[in-house]
């Protein structure tokens, strides 16, 4: 990623606090380290607590993510780049529906400036609903 890229990126994230639906981290190793859900939408839609998602690999809630070895390889460079970004991805909700997040995503480092991981904010921007929620409504 170019530098001019990953300014961009660091100003939207400054910029687009506002909204924000979920709070993330992630480590190195793409396990999640963190998730806060901000408004209740994030709950209502997402469907997860905190303590069901903390330790598991982020990829396994991101549709078609470990379906084949080249998705996951690039899910595994994204999370031990050193780089903000900004990504789009259809997300697993608890009930089996899906939604797409926007993410943006920044470096995290340790105390001694070693890089850690990714920490970010989550927007849902779609949610695509079971039949079976739709049923009853």
């Amino acid at each position: 990623m170019d530098i001019k890229t990953e300014e961009k990126n660091r100003k939207d994230f400054e910029q687009d606090r506002e909204g924000c639906d979920m709070l993330i981290g992630i480590d190195v190793f793409g396990k999640i380290t963190f998730l806060r859900s901000i408004s209740q939408k994030a709950f209502d839609v997402f469907g997860y607590k905190e303590e069901e998602v903390i330790g598991k690999q982020a990829v396994d809630f991101i549709k078609g993510a470990t379906e084949n070895i080249a998705n996951a390889q690039y899910f595994g460079r994204l999370y031990a780049s050193e780089s903000a970004f900004r990504s789009y991805r259809r997300v697993k909700t608890k009930n089996g529906g899906e939604v797409i997040l926007e993410s943006y995503l920044v470096p995290m480092y340790n105390e001694e400036g070693k890089f850690t991981g990714h920490c970010g904010m989550e927007f849902i921007k779609e949610v695509n609903l079971k039949e079976s929620d739709l049923a009853g409504k």
